[in-house]
C-alpha cells in the first residue's frame, strides 16, 4: 500500500506492507481504541523515521497534530 502523509506545503509517501483491524470502528472488538474510542489509527514509529514528520499531542484537546520535518 501507498503510505503518505501531507502537512500545509509538502507531502511525502512511501510503499509499505500494512496490517488491517477487522472491526475498527466496534470499539468493543478492536484493542486499539479501548483506551481511546476516537482514534482514527495507529502508526508506528518506523513510519516517522522513514517520512521525517513529528506528532505534537495536545492534552487540553485531545488532538494530534504532525507535520513534515
Amino acid at each position: 500500500m501507498r503510505v503518505g502523509i501531507q502537512d500545509g506545503k509538502q507531502q511525502r509517501a512511501i510503499e509499505r506492507v500494512v496490517e488491517a483491524v477487522e472491526n475498527w470502528s466496534d470499539s468493543a472488538q478492536n484493542p486499539f481504541r479501548l483506551i481511546n474510542p476516537q482514534r482514527q489509527g495507529l502508526v508506528g514509529r518506523d513510519l516517522m523515521f522513514q517520512l521525517f514528520f513529528q506528532i505534537t499531542l495536545n492534552p487540553q484537546t485531545r488532538q494530534s497534530e504532525w507535520s513534515l520535518l
